[in-house]
């Protein structure tokens, strides 16, 4: 599994489609528009040359992650929950992760992508230990942002590359940094 983060200059859905082609094309050496991707009935991307992919963004952050295998990931930039969403998140006796809800939300949303389910899967009928009986899962958080990726194997000795991302009017600039933390 190879797992790339990407911290933008601006709102990381302003240059989403970008960074796909770029990691996409780097990764498979296909050309694949992001708008043109096939997807399951829940909105999972399907496997395009055998490769098997799932994306996240939040704020000025991107991730993707690429296997052989179904993969998720999930990164949220670290923040205060509304209480009304909290609810929503924690199975009956479930504590979160850390103490911190955010950091249980990701970590569940990146194993329901890896399952094909996505928002759709209800996060209060499993527990994050439930979750990683049935797959691999890997914290990549910093201390700017949580980030998880969930797979059926490798999770643990995935490669893990940090970019920066700059916006110009013909496009996106990337470039991958060997830095510990974006």
């Amino acid at each position: 599994m190879k797992v790339y983060i990407a911290k933008a200059d601006v709102d990381a859905r302003e240059v989403s489609s970008d960074l796909f082609k770029y990691f996409f094309e780097l990764e498979t050496g296909l050309k694949v528009q992001y708008d043109h991707v096939k997807r399951d009935a829940n909105g999972k991307p399907i496997p395009e040359g055998g490769v098997y992919f799932n994306l996240s963004h939040s704020g000025p952050y991107w991730c993707i992650a690429f296997d052989g295998h179904e993969c998720g990931v999930d990164i949220e930039v670290k923040r205060k929950l509304n209480a009304r969403i909290v609810r929503h998140i924690l199975a009956a006796n479930e504590k979160p992760l850390g103490n911190d809800i955010l950091k249980t939300w990701v970590a569940k949303e990146a194993f329901s992508k890896y399952k094909g389910d996505g928002v759709l899967m209800d996060f209060t009928s499993f527990t994050v230990m439930d979750a990683m009986r049935q797959c691999e899962m890997s914290n990549l958080s910093t201390k700017s942002y949580y980030c998880y990726v969930a797979g059926k194997k490798n999770c643990e000795s995935a490669s893990f590359y940090r970019a920066y991302a700059v916006k110009y009017n013909q496009g996106t600039v990337c470039k991958i940094v060997p830095t510990p933390d974006i």
